[in-house]
């Protein structure tokens, strides 16, 4: 697929940067998600398919050393694996409850995929 230099979306977030790391643990009804400035969306990857059901809020947050999401995500099931082993690789869960950032080091290559050498 031939790469260009048009991203799909115009839609940005703006990482807030905190003063200290804290441990993610769920709950963003804590403080230091209150001030965090929110994107809301509804429409898939290419801003065509709209999903006013699934309309998903996202904040993220900073430090030097961790960058932070929070998602706001409304679903009619959640998708558990009960039983299954948790490390175990699932594939396919881009067609099920996800909400996923992307960031991109060479926004030239909107269309290259990274991910984790190790």
């Amino acid at each position: 697929m031939a790469e260009n230099n048009q991203y799909l979306r115009n839609l940005t977030i703006t990482s807030q940067r905190v003063a200290a790391d804290f441990i993610p643990d769920g709950n963003l009804s804590k403080n230091v998600w209150q001030f965090a400035p929110r994107v809301t969306f509804d429409r898939d990857h290419t801003g065509r398919t709209h999903f006013p059901d699934s309309e998903t809020q996202v904040a993220s947050l900073w430090t030097p050393g961790h960058v932070y999401f929070a998602y706001w995500c409304k679903y009619q099931l959640l998708n558990v694996y009960e039983g299954e082993d948790p490390a175990k690789e699932k594939w396919e869960l881009w067609n099920r409850d996800v909400a996923e950032a992307f960031i991109n080091p060479q926004p030239e290559r909107f269309l290259h995929y990274y991910s984790d050498p190790s």
